[in-house]
């Protein structure tokens, strides 16, 4: 498949598309440093195969940051704005069903590109864009200053829409969820001793058998003038023979008592290699503010009669839990905490063996 980009200047009536020829799928390996607009000229010259349209777009002269648009082969649409170097800022996301995004298809296949080429320079004060797209056999790029012609500003115009409606009911979704927890659990968060999850960390130690999570706390207290850093609880999970493929939150509400920390493993072969096909094995440790506990495997253990956890998942990968008696509420790392541990289990072989990957 070759794939052509084209420049277009809208000083013209009549949609003018020249095309230019340039490589099929590829991404030049990005140098640590580049001329600032060359970030913008990077991102528009990638086009995945997953990709159905990309618009980028800056006012002139470019100021460091530029808006993007996408579209993708599963319907998933993204707009932000994108700052190298700093991370992405307002960005809006939005499904599109089959109908809207053959709709979609149809109109980029109607886009005529004439294969005169043509070089077209940011302008000061005018918008400067870059639309990528797939027509349903190549790719294409065009270039222009000023106002979207009418078929492209007709496919944004869509798309703005769609993430218009997303946000909507993201917001209403949004203020139901804050309603239910003020009905189910009042003004929670700001009670005297009431200790928030703040986020976890994990580290796997060599050999694939065992891994120490640290969740780590906030603390509301009436003596102190703001939160103090604390560990709510560690674990150290010893499992079978696995690499780690997944961990974090469990998806929930940050306004939520009860969080969720997620670890995922793909079980090792007999050969000590895994497959892309294996299932996947998880374990889930929930949090609870309010009642200060924490539950696994289907058991809750209060955190005032410790907050350390020997978890041993069985060849089952069905977790055994001991609660030890020890509480370490101070700011900890995963290395300390292993050393804790250690230091509580001297009389555990598998515990004393444990070492950093």
């Amino acid at each position: 498949m070759k794939v052509r980009f084209a420049a277009i200047s809208l000083l013209m009536a009549a949609l003018f598309l020249p095309a230019i020829s340039m490589g099929q799928e590829q991404k030049g390996d990005a140098p640590t440093e580049r001329k600032s607009i060359d970030w913008f000229h990077l991102d528009a010259d990638y086009h995945p195969k997953t990709l159905i349209l990309k618009h980028l777009q800056f006012i002139g002269p470019y100021p460091g940051h530029y808006q993007l648009t996408s579209v993708d082969t599963n319907g998933i649409a993204f707009s932000t704005r994108v700052v190298p170097n700093r991370g992405n800022k307002g960005t809006y996301h939005a499904k599109l069903d089959g109908a809207l995004l053959a709709q979609i298809r149809q109109m980029l296949a109607q886009i005529k590109v004439p294969a005169t080429p043509a070089v077209v320079e940011p302008r000061q004060g005018q918008l400067h864009s870059a639309f990528v797209f797939h027509d349903g056999h190549d790719f294409f790029r065009l270039n222009y200053n000023g106002p979207h012609p009418a078929q492209i500003d007709d496919i944004l115009a869509i798309l703005k829409k769609q993430f218009m409606a997303t946000r909507r009911a993201q917001d209403e979704e949004f203020a139901a969820h804050q309603k239910l927890m003020r009905e189910t659990y009042g003004d929670w968060q700001t009670r005297a001793d009431i200790t928030m999850s703040a986020g976890s960390q994990m580290h796997a130690c060599k050999g694939n058998s065992a891994v120490v999570v640290l969740n780590i706390g906030r603390r509301e207290t009436i003596d102190a003038t703001s939160p103090l850093d604390v560990s709510v609880y560690h674990a150290l999970v010893l499992h079978p023979a696995a690499v780690v493929s997944g961990s974090g939150s469990g998806g929930r509400w940050s306004d939520d008592p009860v969080q969720s920390y997620v670890a995922i493993w793909t079980p090792l072969k007999a050969d000590g290699f895994f497959s892309a096909d294996t299932p996947q094995q998880k374990l889930e440790i929930l949090h609870n503010a309010i009642d200060a506990s924490v539950t696994i495997g289907g058991i809750t253990y209060k955190l005032t009669a410790g907050n350390m956890f020997v978890i041993r998942l069985g060849a089952d990968w069905q977790p055994t839990v001991r609660q030890l008696g020890a509480k370490f509420e101070d700011k900890a790392t995963p290395q300390t905490t292993l050393s804790r541990f250690k230091s509580i289990l001297k009389n555990d072989p598998a515990v004393q063996a444990l070492q950093w990957d």
